[in-house]
């Protein structure tokens, strides 16, 4: 699921406030308004907003446009999962009464390690998911912290592939002016 529901100390559920409600309409309104902002800004230039360097070796990685370049798609990414996964937060909230955990915690400005980025700030629905289903029953079996975050990572890794099998399954991508089915790369995401 893309939602999960707010539990308080007790474990009851909580209940939506109208003052939560407003604070996430505005958040979404603001996430909304800067992701059609920076689609704008990025479709025209072929999402390139900088020169980049084809990747030889592993020098041409850290080459300033292409990290650039990223820097820009990982934001697009970030928000547009923002925006969508809030949007469905607010009108599941607003059908059932319920209060809806928060996606992402801007996490590709405020974190300030890799743990605080995928462990607390990006994806949380997911990261809560992975920690409840596979870190802590391995933990609590008695496997070694890190053996039990290396195994959830391998994980995720299988999760993200698995979504690249299912967009392999469409015929075609609309809008693509050789009409070739979709063919990921795989192995990255889990490499990755």
């Amino acid at each position: 699921s893309s939602v999960q529901f707010n539990f308080d100390k007790t474990g009851d559920l909580q209940h939506l406030t109208r003052k939560e409600l407003l604070s996430r309409l505005l958040h979404f309104g603001g996430v909304l308004v800067a992701t059609i902002l920076l689609y704008s800004v990025l479709i025209p230039c072929d999402y390139q907003l900088f020169p980049r360097r084809a990747i030889h070796n592993v020098f041409d990685l850290f080459y300033w446009g292409n990290i650039a370049n990223n820097f820009a798609l990982a934001s697009l990414t970030s928000m547009a999962l923002e925006s969508s996964v809030t949007g469905l937060g607010i009108l599941i909230s607003i059908v059932t009464g319920i209060s809806t955990s928060t996606f992402n915690d801007r996490p590709i400005l405020r974190s300030v390690s890799p743990s605080d980025f995928w462990g607390r700030r990006w994806n949380k629905l997911i990261g809560t998911g992975l920690r409840r289903g596979v870190f802590r029953p391995l933990r609590n079996a008695g496997a070694h912290a890190s053996l039990a975050a290396i195994l959830t990572f391998s994980v995720s890794g299988c999760l993200h592939e698995y979504i690249l099998c299912v967009m392999e399954l469409r015929t075609g991508i609309p809008n693509n002016p050789s009409n070739k089915p979709y063919s990921p790369s795989h192995g990255n995401h889990w490499i990755f």
